[in-house]
C-alpha cells in the first residue's frame, strides 16, 4: 500500500464509524433528521450507501501498488489516453504494477497536490505540464522545479511566428525586422488570454518594445486576422499548424520559440538563432516529488531510455498530436530552468492555485464532517435556511483551497444557492415541511 493511502483509509474508517453510529441511533435521530431530509428519503438508506462507499474506497486503497502515476488530465482526453499508454510501456519494462490515478483540475483534489503531499520514496510519479496548474508555461516550469524532481521531458510544442501569405519573405527574417513587426502593428495570440499576456510580457522584456496583444480562440481566426491586416504577426502552437491545413505556405512561418530547430520544420530558425533569447511553449514531463533519491531517478530513466521504449513513447506522443522530445532528467531540469528564469521577470499578481501551505489537510476534512453532523443535529430545532446557509458557508471556507478573502462573496453566494435549491426540491418533490 502507498503510504499516502493510509490517511485515506483512516479517513474512510472515521466516516464508516460515524455512519454506523448514526445508523444504530436511527430511531433516536429520526425525529431530528426526518424533518430536514423528509419522509421520501429514509436516513438509513443514505447511511448504508455512505458505509458502502467507505468500504469500497478502503478496499481499493488496500490493494498493493508498486508505482502510481498521477495525471491532471481526464482519462478520456487525448493527453489522458497518452498517459495510459506511457504507463503501460513503463509497467511492462519495470515488471511492476503501475496504476494511473486521474485527478483533474487544481487545488486539494488535483494530481499535483496529491503528488506534493506524497512521500518521495519512488512510488509516486506525476505528469507535469506547461498548461497546468497555472495559465503560463513559465510559471508552471517554476512550480515544477520547486516541488518536483524531473524524470524526463516527453514533448515540447513551441510557439511559431506567422506572417500573412501576402507578406512572406524569400529569406530568413532578421531581429530588426521582427522588432519592427512587433512595434508597428498588433500581435495576435492563438491561446488563452492569460497565457497570451504572459508571452506578450516576455516579448516586451526581450525586445524592449511595447507589445499590443490581441487574442483569438483558434489558429483559423488568427490566420484570418493576419490576412485582413488586423495584426502584423501571429503566435500559435506549432502542433496547431502541423496538424491542420490552415497555413498553406511554410514560408509564412518565420521563427519558432524553441531551443533548437524541430525535425518537422528543419528550415525554420528559432528566435534564439535570430538574436532574441526566448524559449516557450506547451510541454509535458514526468517527475517525482521533491526529495526523491538519485537512484530512483536514474533507475526509471534507464528503463525509459531503452531504444524500444523511446521509440514507442515518441510514436504515442506523435499520435496524440504533440511534438515528441524525449530527454533525460538533466536536460529536463535545464529546460525547465530556462523557462523558470523568464517567470522571475514576468511574475506579477498571479493567483496561486497550488501551495502546500494553503491547502486543506486531513484535519480540515475531519472538521467538515463535524460541521455536517452539527447541521444534522441543529436542523430540526432552528430555521432550515439559516442553519443550512451558515453550515454550507463555513464548510465552503474550510474546504476552499485558496485564500478565502478574495472569494468570500462567491462562497456566500454558492452557499445561499445550494440552501435554496435543497429547500425548493425537497419541499416540492417530497412535501417536506421544513422547521
Amino acid at each position: 500500500m502507498i503510504r499516502r493511502d493510509i490517511k485515506i483509509v483512516s479517513f474512510c474508517i472515521v466516516i464508516i464509524l460515524i455512519a454506523v453510529f448514526m445508523l444504530c441511533k436511527a430511531q433516536e435521530l429520526k425525529a431530528t433528521i426526518a424533518g430536514t431530509i423528509g419522509p421520501g428519503v429514509f436516513p438509513s438508506t443514505v447511511l448504508c450507501l455512505l458505509i458502502l462507499l467507505g468500504l469500497v474506497i478502503t478496499i481499493k486503497s488496500c490493494i498493493p501498488v508498486d508505482v502510481r502515476l498521477l495525471s491532471p488530465y481526464s482519462s478520456e482526453s487525448l493527453k489522458g489516453l497518452l498517459i495510459q499508454k506511457i504507463a503501460g510501456i513503463l509497467a511492462s519494462s519495470l515488471g511492476a504494477r503501475l496504476v494511473v490515478q486521474t485527478a483533474i483540475g487544481r487545488g486539494f483534489f488535483s494530481a499535483h497536490y496529491k503528488a506534493i503531499r506524497s512521500k518521495p520514496d519512488g512510488h509516486t510519479l506525476a505528469l507535469l505540464s506547461g498548461s497546468i496548474p497555472y495559465s503560463s508555461c513559465f510559471l508552471n516550469a517554476s512550480f515544477a522545479l520547486e516541488h518536483f524532481e524531473p524524470l524526463c521531458l516527453l514533448s515540447f510544442d513551441p510557439y511559431m511566428l506567422l506572417l500573412s501569405s501576402k507578406s512572406v519573405l524569400e529569406r530568413s527574417i532578421t531581429l530588426d525586422e521582427i522588432r519592427k513587426l512587433i512595434s508597428s502593428a498588433n500581435v495576435g495570440f492563438s491561446c488563452e488570454e492569460e497565457t497570451g499576456k504572459q508571452i506578450a510580457r516576455a516579448l516586451e522584456l526581450k525586445s524592449q518594445i511595447a507589445v499590443k496583444p490581441l487574442f483569438y480562440d483558434s489558429v483559423h481566426s488568427l490566420v484570418k486576422a493576419l490576412e485582413q491586416k488586423t495584426i502584423g504577426v501571429g503566435f500559435c502552437l506549432a502542433s496547431e499548424v502541423l496538424n491542420s491545413e490552415v497555413v498553406t505556405e511554410r514560408r509564412q512561418i518565420i521563427a519558432l520559440t524553441s531551443e533548437d530547430r524541430i525535425p518537422d520544420l528543419p528550415q525554420i530558425p528559432t528566435l534564439k538563432e535570430i538574436g532574441m533569447d526566448i524559449c516557450c511553449g506547451d510541454w509535458m514531463a514526468l517527475g517525482f516529488p521533491a526529495g526523491v533519491s538519485k537512484e530512483h531517478i536514474n533507475y526509471f530513466w534507464s528503463v525509459l531510455a531503452e531504444p524500444k521504449n523511446v521509440s514507442a513513447v515518441e510514436s504515442e506522443v506523435r499520435n496524440c498530436g504533440e511534438i515528441p522530445k524525449i530527454q533525460g532528467p538533466d536536460f529536463a531540469k535545464q529546460f525547465l530552468k530556462e523557462q523558470a528564469s523568464i517567470a522571475k521577470d514576468i511574475k506579477k499578481d498571479v493567483q496561486v492555485y497550488i501551495s502546500a501551505r494553503e491547502h486543506l489537510s486531513l484535519y480540515r476534512v475531519i472538521a467538515s464532517i463535524g460541521l455536517f453532523v452539527t447541521f444534522v443535529l441543529i436542523g430540526s430545532s432552528s430555521s432550515y435556511l439559516l442553519s443550512s446557509f451558515c453550515s454550507l458557508g463555513i464548510l465552503s471556507i474550510v474546504l476552499w483551497p485558496r485564500k478565502v478573502a478574495h472569494f468570500l462573496p462567491f462562497l456566500i453566494g454558492i452557499a445561499a444557492c445550494i440552501s435554496f435549491a435543497v429547500y425548493w426540491i425537497f419541499s416540492k418533490a417530497f412535501n417536506v415541511v421544513f422547521p
